[in-house]
């Protein structure tokens, strides 16, 4: 790749450049040669197997470099037969490489350009820093494996929004998915601080395929477990939980049945429908920061900031102390409890399902509602709830809903 001349800016995001080979006696950059560019920006990019003597992965020649900078991005494999700079050759002025993996660190990057080398760069070494690629050898599958120590080690401030709606769900304001169109930031099997954040390279680890779900109507980009998905963290500045204003100031979830109620109509509606969320408060919570769909992962995530988030005072986040009647969006929980039947109550009273293939959708919210509310509910409460829903008087939504209802109630009964 030979981008050069008069070039204002370029910008390489969520790119693999791999296997390439120059090979004239002063090759320049077997991945990329570029030069005379007043901004160049590497974010999230894979530069890996290429071949060059001057630069396997990058040359930098002419005056580029003077505004270069190279984030959340392995350079691995490179080489430099006879020459320098097997990962990155830096001709002249100034680059910044920061939260990057570069095969030797900086001892692979050579020229007379000046490096200004970030804090959080992995050391480089083969040991500790070897991105653990899928399939390192050509063809190559740049991919990495759980084990990768460049997952989560990534800056997430680098990553743009996805202006381009490169994944075409039509939403211009989430961060942009990786090479796979996957979501960016989610949180790697070995994450400690339970933080959403960015891996390096071009492809976002994820934990399993689709295909391996249990439940695959539960499949949100590649992500069957649900404690995966679960933004029970400080890191992102968004309440997950108050969908509905009803809201103190500050980020404190404060859930209650109109949020749910509200979620599970958008879900019945299908996934083109986000009518009841309000900017930062949409119903599509999960993964952090929403996925494009209302799924069940985004009903799973409810339930439990409606189980979870009890608030004593009306500005605090802090869980009560034991004994104590939780105030905000809490309420006793004896009246938790009798709010999920609430919840599944009127959602087969009030809420039709929508015609064709949206039936379904409904029938699933049910299902997860059901599970819920036997689940919180005391004997007595349930035993009321199924008293309720056979009574001869009582008014349901559709025919689909009143279908539901013997099952319902058995299910109630047999908690």
């Amino acid at each position: 790749m030979y981008p050069a001349g008069a070039l204002v800016s370029l910008t390489f995001l969520n790119t693999v450049i791999a296997e390439n080979v120059t090979t004239s006696g002063s090759s320049f950059g077997g991945g990329i040669y570029a030069r005379d560019i007043d901004l160049l920006t590497f974010i999230n990019c894979t530069v890996a197997n290429n071949s060059s003597n001057y630069g396997g992965g990058l040359n930098l020649g002419g005056a580029s470099g003077s505004d270069t900078s190279i984030t959340n991005c392995i350079f691995w494999g490179n080489v430099a037969p006879v020459g320098q700079g097997p990962q990155i050759y830096l001709s002249s002025a100034t680059t910044t490489v920061d939260y990057s993996d570069v095969a030797g660190g900086e001892g692979d990057i050579d020229g007379a350009g000046g490096l200004d080398w970030g804090a959080h760069n992995l050391e480089g070494d083969e040991q500790t820093s070897n991105p653990d690629f899928v399939a390192p050898a050509p063809p190559g599958n740049f991919r990495v494996e759980p084990t990768s120590p460049v997952i989560d080690m990534g800056d997430n401030d680098a990553v743009p929004l996805d202006v381009l709606d490169v994944d075409g769900d039509y939403d211009f304001t989430e961060p942009s998915p990786d090479l796979d169109l996957n979501y960016r930031f989610i949180g790697g099997p070995d994450n400690e601080f339970d933080c959403a954040l960015v891996d390096m390279g071009a492809y976002e680890y994820t934990t399993t395929e689709c295909s391996e779900c249990a439940d695959a109507d539960a499949c949100t980009h590649d992500f069957c477990r649900e404690e995966d998905l679960l933004c029970e963290n400080l890191c992102i500045e968004r309440n997950f939980a108050d969908i509905v204003p009803s809201f103190c100031p500050g980020v404190c979830p404060q859930p209650d049945m109109d949020d749910i109620l509200c979620l599970l109509d958008d879900f019945r509606d299908g996934p083109a429908v986000n009518g009841c969320g309000h900017n930062w408060f949409s119903t599509d919570l999960q993964p952090c920061g929403g996925d494009g769909d209302i799924d069940l992962f985004d009903i799973r995530w409810m339930r439990h900031a409606f189980e979870q988030f009890f608030h004593c005072d009306d500005c605090t986040c802090e869980p009560c102390e034991e004994g104590a009647a939780p105030g905000g969006g809490g309420g006793p929980e004896g009246d938790r409890s009798a709010e999920a039947g609430g919840v599944l109550l009127i959602f087969l009273t009030t809420r039709a399902p929508v015609d064709g293939p949206y039936e379904g959708r409904f029938a699933q919210a049910v299902n997860v509602l059901t599970d819920w509310a036997a689940g919180q509910m005391s004997g007595p409460e349930r035993a009321i709830l199924a008293q309720q829903l056979q009574d001869p008087s009582q008014e349901f939504a559709s025919p689909v809903a009143k279908a539901m209802v013997p099952d319902i109630v058995a299910r109630l009964l047999d908690e």
